[in-house]
């Protein structure tokens, strides 16, 4: 009876990790956005990682950007990758399963709140990293300005930075989202 039981749960235990995977991975059924080509757009994917050149047991999530040169829905999409460095044995073309699909992205505009709210945070994280360590080590009286004085000095930089960093970066906005990722 024990070993019954023992092997009952032996065979539970080997089940669970491909019964997990496999719920991992279920696709949600979603209509396919209307891009054309020429559209830039970012991809995400779900493909079989190979390791010198064999595919290997695992999945790994993919993310590309890039202009669209062919779009069939049901089928596949293709895209011409834009990025300033591509590996030099990774073509710039790509072409993925519509299968392997897991979310299209397109731009939507500047980011460059996100980026003035960047320069915001790290002035004041600035302004309190000083501040605690100026009032932890420093034995004088005129120790211990405060934390707003240091963060006033360090947003007349890091607040323009953060802007003009938005202003180079794109928000984007999701336009199909084909699968998941995380568990049920």
């Amino acid at each position: 009876m024990r070993t019954r039981l023992l092997l009952v749960g032996a065979a539970v235990l080997m089940l669970q990790p491909a019964r997990s995977i496999g719920q991992s991975f279920v696709a949600h059924s979603a209509t396919a956005p209307v891009l054309a080509p020429g559209q830039k757009v970012r991809v995400w994917t779900l493909e079989q990682a190979t390791f010198l050149g064999l595919p290997t047991p695992r999945l790994q999530a993919l993310r590309f950007v890039g202009t669209l040169t062919a779009y069939n829905p049901p089928d596949s999409l293709s895209l011409r990758r834009t990025a300033l460095f591509v590996a030099p044995w990774r073509s710039r073309e790509y072409t993925a399963r519509w299968e392997s699909v897991r979310r299209i992205d397109v731009p939507h505009g500047r980011d460059a709140v996100g980026g003035t709210l960047a320069g915001v945070s790290a002035a004041i994280g600035y302004g309190l990293f000083i501040s605690f360590f100026e009032r932890v080590f420093c034995d004088a009286q005129s120790c211990g300005r405060g934390v707003l004085t240091y963060s006033a000095r360090a947003a007349v930089v890091t607040v323009p930075a953060g802007a003009l960093a938005g202003i180079f970066t794109t928000r984007w906005k999701r336009a199909y989202w084909g699968g998941t990722l995380t568990r049920r």
